[in-house]
């Protein structure tokens, strides 16, 4: 699709395929997010009647309201009680008291809420461009490189059998497959027929490794059957045929 063509698309509050999605710029892709939220406002006002919408209001507040009925009472009187009296100086242990229960409200919120969380942090990296993480990586990479390996070697540690199990299973099934297999210098050099980013979306680096035609398909561990592709996508596509899973046709690179 063409740029017109895509702004077209955003001013109707049209649906893009995924691949467009993934392909929008910064600017793009937060003007295709506001339109589709947008859009599924309009359509939830316009099948919910305003007496519904108002009802179920209604019921979310009372419920909250029996949940915490105590606390709610308690946050009132503590109001109309702060307006009678003067306020106190707090000191230093009761300010870093204050600052933590904060905080565990916030992550417990976060934890109910995971989907609005991510939702929001990617809204905002998008929004951001991602400029600001980039230039605190660049300034902190031996930082990142250590909690990853710390958090690395902390998950084995912890999961020791599972992660032992998921290898051999791995190593079996590709085994099973058949296939020459993939060499680390056959893996290298397509990697770098790729540019070292993912074979699907074209703009995320190509981390893991992907079958094109998966194992469980019929598939084999072989160079010409071995793409490099980020998380996203891999889990994405994760055993699907490629006309299953998208409708844009693999175009090979040449290694």
């Amino acid at each position: 699709m063409t740029d017109q063509e895509i702004r077209t698309a955003i001013e109707r509050r049209d649906k893009l395929p995924r691949l467009v999605v993934i392909s929008l710029d910064a600017e793009l892709r937060s003007a295709y997010d506001k339109a589709r939220s947008k859009a599924a406002s309009l359509r939830y006002l316009a099948r919910v009647p305003r007496e519904v919408r108002l009802e179920r209001q209604r019921k979310i507040v009372h419920a909250y309201y029996l949940r915490h009925r105590d606390k709610v009472l308690a946050d009132q009187q503590a109001r109309r009680d702060a307006l009678k009296k003067p306020q106190r100086v707090m000191t230093a242990g009761e300010l870093e008291e204050r600052r933590l229960r904060k905080l565990a409200a916030q992550r417990a919120w976060a934890a109910r809420n995971r989907d609005r969380t991510k939702a929001a942090t990617r809204r905002h990296l998008d929004k951001v461009g991602g400029a600001h993480k980039t230039t605190w990586a660049i300034r902190n990479r031996d930082k990142i490189r250590e909690s990853k390996r710390l958090q690395a070697l902390k998950h084995y540690a912890k999961n020791r059998a599972a992660c032992n199990a998921r290898a051999i299973n791995s190593h079996h099934k590709r085994r099973a497959a058949g296939g020459p297999g993939v060499s680390r210098l056959e893996w290298r050099e397509i990697l770098a027929a790729h540019g070292g980013l993912c074979a699907y979306c074209l703009v995320a680096p190509g981390k893991t490794m992907d079958h094109v035609l998966p194992l469980s398909r019929g598939g084999v561990h072989a160079p010409h059957n071995v793409v490099p592709a980020c998380k996203r996508c891999n889990c994405s596509k994760h055993n699907k045929l490629l006309s299953e899973w998208t409708s844009r046709p693999y175009q090979p690179v040449a290694a």
